[in-house]
């Protein structure tokens, strides 16, 4: 097999990936910024808006509006801590946990839907392979042979900078993986 070869299985995979993944958020009251807070929340209730802003990686005040606008639609309620009234919590709403619970099941049905002809094992195979290339790809050792294999026009520039981005946003996702206590891999592995 070719890179070509390769290139063009894994775009046919990618293009029905991101089209499955943009359908989640399918639900036209909620961003998905505003989707992946319920599915924080229906995991952990009762959170702090630091400690959604820490686990979904979104700036402080992005938070602010994401919680402001599902108290608007009484997905979530606000409420002072026991123990310290000057910490915040968010809390799901009746409301908020049937939508999480109904997101979480269309989740779950794209992604039965798109991994059907694989089994479990060949998931988690399947993932451990892209794990390893994007490891790699995300190495010194790759960038530093792509640094010598491309010029020094501009645009060769350019994507080796893009290609140091991309490194950089692969470790600090992984990163946070590790302190996530949710391993979705895993739990979706039947």
């Amino acid at each position: 097999m070719t890179l070509e070869d390769y290139f063009n299985e894994t775009r046919t995979v990618m293009v029905h990936l991101l089209y499955l993944t943009n359908a989640k958020s399918l639900d036209h009251d909620l961003s998905d910024n505003q989707r992946r807070t319920l599915e924080v929340l229906l995991e952990n209730d009762d959170l702090t808006a630091g400690r959604i802003t820490e686990t979904l990686d979104i700036k402080p005040s992005s938070t602010t509006a994401i919680i402001k606008q599902l108290t608007k639609l009484q997905y979530v309620t606000k409420h002072k801590d026991m123990a310290d009234s000057r910490i915040t919590r968010i809390k799901l709403t009746d409301n908020g946990r049937s939508k999480a619970v109904a997101l979480q099941e269309r989740l779950e049905l794209i992604d039965s839907i798109f991994f059907k002809p694989l089994s479990a094992k060949e998931r988690q195979q399947l993932f451990e392979l892209l794990q390893k290339m994007a490891t790699y790809l995300s190495s010194d050792t790759y960038l530093d042979a792509m640094r010598q294999l491309v010029s020094d026009d501009r645009q060769s520039q350019r994507m080796l900078e893009h290609l140091q981005d991309v490194s950089r946003d692969r470790r600090h996702i992984n990163h946070l993986r590790q302190h996530m206590s949710h391993d979705y891999w895993h739990h979706h592995n039947d």
